[in-house]
């Protein structure tokens, strides 16, 4: 499967607990989510200025993604609602 959506390379993949859902951070300064099942994009997470370093979910709630960006931010997101938290 090839998912075409980033303007720029990945920079972290991170497999929500369910295992049917990833989610790419990218050097565009998004954050998309596709579902692998469907083979299609289900969510972007826009907010940084600059490039993603790193994406991980929260292990208390599976829903909590946190990034981190070059921009010195930490973002933290819910995917279910593909809302910026803080």
């Amino acid at each position: 499967m090839t998912f075409n959506s980033h303007k720029a390379k990945i920079s972290s993949l991170k497999f929500h607990d369910n295992d049917t859902l990833l989610f790419s951070g990218s050097f565009d300064t998004n954050i998309i989510g596709w579902d692998i099942i469907a083979e299609n994009k289900f969510c972007k997470l826009k907010g940084h200025k600059k490039s993603i370093e790193s994406i991980k979910f929260s292990y208390k709630s599976p829903d909590i993604l946190s990034s981190f960006c070059l921009d010195g931010y930490l973002k933290i997101w819910n995917t279910k609602t593909a809302s910026l938290i803080n």
